[in-house]
């Protein structure tokens, strides 16, 4: 039998999204080939701004409005699943992974980011061209039955709908089939040493702001507006007075990560945050077991790489 006719609005848990490295800003490659990306509901919009006149008239009626500007943003968010959000890490932390390691750098990098709404009543695309990363953060999180998260969002050049895919073959790459990272399969270390703690987050910032200039609509360049920033928060529970006297002695700390797919045999992301320094601490006000809660920042003398990633694929 024939489906049921039905006006359907489109559904989150339906959507799928794809992307594609640009060689040039703005420009999707002539025959692309977008790599599907596991996620989460995602947001993808134009950020529309108008000109609203202010002519008068006997009947206080505006007169005219005229559309001046699209700041095209998006907001990807998912489960950390190796290989997924690899080119991703790339474009937030502006460099390319040399062999099995990524560090921050100032290569400029830019995506085509493509939206399904398949399940739609008429199903349509949203396409992004020269999509620019503003942020990357990681949070693991202890505290329950919770996968690692990673959350991506930046700025497009330019915003348009279709309806039909952008890839060049009709169907997307498939994404990588690995399990999510769970919180339980990771560890972390404090200054070398095994530490018990409640979350992490890590957040990438690399200051990457759009300009506007006569004659465009739209991004007329994204540059970088500012020092780049790797900062975050960590949970514990208070054992001893050892995290009040890093802020007390302005210490600085090592942060590793290790992010992990599986008790055994697992595929890893292990982050290294070499030396940063302990900003805040607050102790919680409860009855149970108390917790602290640290703020760092991320730093280096030298000015290089305050953040390094390695993977390592399973065994």
């Amino acid at each position: 039998m024939a489906a049921t006719t039905e006006n359907n609005p489109a559904s989150g848990a339906g959507l799928e999204l794809a992307h594609i490295r640009e060689a040039a800003w703005g420009a999707t490659p002539a025959t692309p080939e977008l790599v599907a990306v596991r996620c989460q509901p995602f947001q993808i919009a134009p950020n529309v701004e108008a000109f609203i006149s202010q002519e008068v008239n006997a009947q206080r009626a505006v007169r005219a409005i005229r559309q001046t500007y699209q700041g095209p943003s998006f907001n990807v968010g998912g489960e950390l699943i190796y290989g997924n959000f690899d080119a991703f890490m790339e474009c937030a932390l502006l460099n390319e992974w040399a062999t099995n390691s990524l560090t921050e750098g100032t290569t400029f990098l830019s995506e085509t980011i493509e939206g399904s709404y398949g399940d739609a009543a008429t199903p349509f695309f949203q396409v992004l061209k020269g999509c620019v990363f503003q942020s990357m953060a990681l949070n693991i999180d202890g505290s329950g039955n919770n996968a690692v998260q990673a959350q991506f969002s930046g700025i497009a050049k330019t915003w348009e709908t279709a309806t039909a895919t952008a890839d060049n073959a009709g169907g997307y790459t498939a994404a990588p089939t690995s399990q999510p990272m769970v919180a339980a399969e990771c560890a972390i270390e404090i200054d070398d040493v095994a530490a018990t703690l409640v979350s992490l987050n890590i957040n990438v910032n690399p200051t990457m702001e759009a300009t506007r200039a006569i004659g465009s609509k739209g991004p007329a360049h994204i540059a970088p507006n500012g020092n780049r920033q790797v900062s975050g928060q960590l949970v514990g529970y208070v054992d001893d007075r050892s995290w009040l006297q890093k802020v007390e002695n302005e210490s600085n700390v090592k942060i590793e990560a290790f992010l992990r797919d599986a008790a055994s045999s697992f595929n890893e992301y292990h982050l290294t945050i070499a030396t940063a320094k302990v900003t805040n601490v607050q102790i919680s006000e409860d009855n149970g077991p108390l917790r602290f809660t640290a703020d760092w920042q991320a730093f280096s003398a030298s000015g290089g790489s305050t953040l390094t990633i390695d993977r390592t694929d399973a065994a």
